[in-house]
Formats: C-alpha cells, structure tokens, sequence
C-alpha cells in the first residue's frame, strides 16, 4: 500500500517521504522538518499507529488508514482529519489526501 501510494502521489506531483514505522517517522521528522500531512497505519512494526499519535508533533494534518475494526476511536486525535477503513480504493486515499497538499483529485 505504501508503495503504491506513494507512486500514486508522485505522479501526481506531490513529494513523498516515507518511514517504516512510527519510531522512523518520529526521527525523520525531528530530522527533516515536519510534513505537510502523513498518512498513518495503525499497524505498524517497532511504534506502531496508536504510540505514534500520542508522541507526534501537534498541528501536522493526519489521515489514518488500517484494517483494524476501532480504526475510528482516531477521530478524538485533534490533528486527524480522515479516517479510512481497509481496504480502501487509491481514488478515496487521493479524494483524502489530494486537498490537504493543495492538489486536486481527478
């Protein structure tokens, strides 16, 4: 999925920095600035969704994407502006993502 959107988003010209889990995503973002939005699965190696929500930077726009049948108690995360239950189509990932990053979906 990742891999996929991330293609997805680049070709529609969108910068895309990925991390595998959310101990990489902490560290890249202290690293290299904060990103305009992230897309977050709550099941993740290592930090997974739920320790990265607590523990990343406030104010950065969230989509949260996962399978898991509680996907939706994110919504109380004050920075989590889309919710998307698995599986989900790349058109609704881009109608999710496309506005917050100034792009609009086909």
């Amino acid at each position: 999925m990742q891999d996929t959107l991330t293609l997805l988003l680049r070709r529609t010209g969108v910068a895309v920095r990925t991390a595998n889990h959310g101990l990489d995503a902490l560290r890249k973002i202290q690293q290299d600035g904060p990103p305009l939005l992230m897309v977050v699965d709550l099941n993740m190696p290592i930090m997974d969704g739920w320790d990265f929500l607590e523990k990343c930077p406030e104010g950065i726009p969230i989509v949260v994407l996962s399978g898991m049948d509680d996907v939706y108690r994110t919504r109380a995360h004050p920075d989590v502006v889309a919710v998307l239950q698995k599986p989900v189509t790349m058109d609704a990932l881009l109608q999710a993502v496309m506005p917050l990053v100034g792009g609009t979906t086909r």
